[in-house]
């Protein structure tokens, strides 16, 4: 019972203040929608494909509405401009259909075409095997006209249309969630506010010490693990309702979507706010005075956030940076919401569960002496 009013009122004095709202539920608020609705790109879109036909067979043109059928492709004349418009990224990809393609296809020899792109993207690969595939068929389409005498233009086509006409056709239909490309900054960033957050609470904590506050709890008849707790769950509860708060706003009010199950979605926030406030506890017992905590303490996120991945993809990084990544908790939340945006279920990431409870363990264990109302303060 005394654990609770201990974190009751600790609760109440952190969110008493006007700065707490500010900065701690209205601007995550705001950011959260802003990289998720006004900086969303819709990945799902058919993509742009400009091309360039030097060949303009009967084969040609079937390859082209074979391809057509994925892409909106726009035809160019000059071979120059569709390398600029894939160089200045206004298009991921391009290709040219060389001469001679046609009559590659009758003698049997397979064609190839240039694909270009910047690097390796998905609508680059995606256009290289629809390529190849509706290539494969051709070759197998010419090998039954060969058998015939007096190939022309005229049979060629009717071949064609009997092929597709007996084509098996497949309709893929898109999962209804996909990853947005956003949802790992946003969530990244978000988690820098819950870090704040947790150290904001703990500097408090060593304000009571300071001020002697917890000894004078102490000198109640109120045990010292009473009053741990009580510290620990108040900051708990704070943070929850931090997190409650932005994802209604964001989710409810907003509608920003998001990808996941506002269940996994918690779920996955408040382990890390768990591992969180331990980490504000392991900084707080190794920095005495609050003073300097409240420096050194913040400087500490954003190195973390960014090894953690919160500003970028993990794959960036160099292979030493990646397994340096594992040692913060932010690798391990953010790749659980990755996961679970995909379709994922909290029971399929149950490493990620427990590695985030062993943060919250391990860094609790070495911060403890924050909690600890008997032991004092420096007061520099």
């Amino acid at each position: 019972m005394n654990t609770f009013i201990v974190a009751k009122q600790l609760t109440l004095r952190l969110l008493g203040k006007k700065k707490t709202w500010v900065l701690l539920f209205i601007v995550p608020s705001l950011l959260l929608s802003l990289i998720m609705g006004l900086l969303h790109f819709e990945v799902s879109g058919t993509p742009t494909i400009p091309y360039v036909d030097q060949d303009h067979s009967i084969w040609s043109e079937a390859l082209l509405d074979s391809l057509a059928q994925s892409f909106q492709l726009v035809e160019l004349k000059d071979a120059k401009a569709i390398e600029a418009l894939v160089t200045e990224r206004k298009h991921k990809a391009a290709f040219y259909i060389p001469a001679g393609y046609g009559e590659m296809i009758q003698k049997q020899a397979s064609p190839k075409l240039r694909i270009v792109s910047l690097g390796i993207n998905e609508a680059a690969i995606t256009l290289q095997l629809a390529a190849e595939q509706a290539s494969r068929e051709w070759l197998r389409v010419a090998a039954q006209l060969e058998q015939e005498q007096a190939v022309t233009s005229d049979k060629i086509q009717a071949g064609l249309q009997r092929y597709l006409a007996f084509k098996p056709s497949f309709e893929v239909k898109e999962q209804a969630a996909k990853v947005s490309p956003n949802l790992r900054t946003a969530m990244g960033i978000f988690m820098i506010f819950i870090l704040y957050n947790a150290l904001n609470a703990v500097i408090v904590m060593k304000e009571d010490k300071q001020n002697m506050l917890m000894s004078r709890v102490y000198a109640a008849p109120v045990r010292a693990w009473e009053i741990a707790a009580g510290y620990y769950i108040g900051i708990v509860i704070y943070g929850t309702i931090q997190l409650i708060i932005v994802l209604l706003i964001t989710r409810g009010i907003m509608g920003i979507p998001m990808g996941i199950g506002a269940i996994e979605q918690f779920v996955m926030l408040e382990l890390f706010l768990c591992a969180g406030i331990s980490i504000g506890c392991m900084l707080g017992s190794l920095i005495a005075s609050a003073a300097h905590f409240s420096n050194m303490g913040f400087a500490f996120i954003f190195p973390a956030s960014m090894i953690g991945g919160c500003f970028w993809p993990i794959e960036m990084m160099k292979p030493y940076m990646q397994q340096l990544s594992n040692a913060v908790p932010q690798r391990w939340a953010l790749d659980g919401i990755e996961l679970l945006a995909a379709g994922n279920s909290l029971s399929s990431i149950w490493l990620h569960l427990v590695v985030l409870c062993l943060f919250t363990l391990f860094f609790l264990c070495l911060g403890s002496v924050v909690l600890q109302p008997s032991a004092k303060e420096s007061l520099r």
